[in-house]
């Protein structure tokens, strides 16, 4: 008798308290609204019951994005307000250099790809950025356009490039003059040049290491469909340099 009254007691209990939301961890986001790994993201938004994540900044402030079983409400990091959607979904693009990222947004329905139209207006609250490249750093150059020493981070670049699946991002800093940003993705070479008065963006389908006219020294050069070339530095050519044209 007394099992069975225990029984019924617990019972009471359960109903009046409903099993808590599941945790999710915490996700850190950048001051830029940037994650590095979103695959918490895809769990949250196919949840089925009662879930919460905890959102937090590198300086420590926290927010939340929970789901209570039927919409999905964010608390911004460091914020009191709350916003309240029933959709939790991503969106894939490309940014100004060509290079692919993924979006996350909350909305009222899932309006995917239609996000990015430039000329519709959205009731969307944006929650994070995901970078789909690899920034292979800055390399410097001198005032003869020439490779400063050392050569890590274009060894790193040709290393990662082997992959042509990966989308990959190099920066040059001319001694004198703007940076110029090269990106790969899909097949495709991205040069993008800018100063205060312009922003060019070329494409280009081969980058190959080609001899100069001095023998100890290559020229990293960007050749588009027509054949048309674009040299972007030159470097000493040491034996290990000698297997660049497999992987152009």
């Amino acid at each position: 008798m007394k099992k069975r009254l225990l029984s019924a007691v617990l019972a009471l209990v359960l109903c009046a308290y409903p099993a808590m939301a599941a945790d999710f961890g915490t996700l850190t986001i950048s001051s830029d609204r940037e994650v590095i790994d979103d695959s918490v993201l895809y769990e949250l938004a196919a949840a089925d019951e009662p879930s919460t994540l905890t959102l937090r900044t590198p300086d420590g402030e926290t927010g939340s994005l929970t789901f209570d079983g039927t919409k999905y409400h964010l608390q911004p990091c460091g914020q009191t307000d709350k916003f309240t959607y029933s959709v939790l979904f991503s969106a894939d693009g490309e940014n100004a250099y060509g290079l692919p990222y993924t979006e996350w947004f909350m909305a009222d329905s899932d309006i995917g790809q239609h996000i990015f139209d430039p000329v519709t207006e959205w009731d969307a609250r944006h929650i994070c950025s995901v970078p789909r490249w690899r920034d292979c750093g800055t390399l410097r150059l001198t005032g003869q356009n020439k490779l400063k020493p050392p050569y890590a981070l274009l060894t790193r670049f040709f290393a990662i490039h082997r992959d042509r699946t990966a989308a990959i991002s190099l920066e040059m800093q001319p001694a004198l003059g703007q940076p110029l940003f090269l990106a790969y993705h899909n097949g495709t070479y991205t040069l993008t040049e800018t100063d205060p008065d312009r922003f060019i963006r070329t494409e280009w389908t081969q980058l190959v290491p080609l001899p100069t006219n001095d023998l100890r020294t290559l020229s990293l050069t960007l050749i588009n469909a027509s054949g048309e070339q674009r040299p972007l530095f030159t470097f000493e050519n040491p034996a290990s340099y000698l297997t660049l044209p497999s992987i152009v």
